[in-house]
């Protein structure tokens, strides 16, 4: 899952360990380099979005993980007529 982590046990360079135990392990959480924020935007309400939903939803169970679409995102947002 990312953000990763990498626990370093000594230094990397010098092989080194810290005998009080205050540095290491080191603990460091990192992203992919192109992983950025992931954002769902649905455009448009009423018809238009049951129909982005009801497709939504029926990706969901075409590919069959067991997991909802939710959680491959950060963030989801749409836009409504407002009428």
């Amino acid at each position: 899952m990312y953000p990763g982590v990498a626990i370093h046990e000594e230094c990397v360079l010098c092989s080194s360990r810290d005998e009080k135990g205050d540095m290491w392990p080191y603990r460091v959480e990192y992203r992919p380099d192109l992983g950025g924020i992931r954002v769902l935007s649905l455009d448009g309400g009423g018809v238009k979005g049951i129909i982005q939903l009801s497709i939504l939803q029926r990706l969901e169970q075409l590919v069959g993980l067991d997991i909802p679409f939710g959680e491959f995102f950060d963030l989801m947002v749409g836009t409504s007529t407002g009428k």
